[in-house]
């Protein structure tokens, strides 16, 4: 008898060890499925963050654009072209100097 006992309690303990093992693994599976469903969370609140951004950027845009005064652009235009030939930002409205053209002479390179 008592190697009956000890035979049945060998047995329930393998059987215990069984349940604990597809316990774990339906907690293992239950933990995963509930990982992947905070990361799809996540990232559809990551996109939709991301959403409202552009749109608030580009609404900003819309109302802070930079419109060019086509108008005072053309009348400078106008105002500057009885100015004479050679007048560039880089130049002015009176051109190069033509003395500093000259090549030849002696001077000291940079002068």
């Amino acid at each position: 008898m008592g190697d009956f006992l000890g035979l049945a309690a060998g047995g329930a303990s393998i059987g215990q060890a069984g349940t604990d093992l597809y316990n774990a693994r339906k907690q293992r599976k239950l933990a995963s499925t509930a990982m992947a469903e905070q990361k799809k969370a996540q990232d559809q609140a990551l996109a939709n963050a991301q959403a409202t951004a552009r749109k608030a950027d580009e609404a900003y845009r819309r109302e802070h654009a930079k419109v060019p005064d086509i108008a005072a652009l053309l009348l400078a235009e106008q105002a500057n072209a009885g100015k004479g030939i050679g007048g560039t930002m880089l130049t002015g409205p009176g051109g190069v100097n033509r003395d500093k053209m000259k090549l030849g002479g002696a001077s000291l390179l940079g002068e």
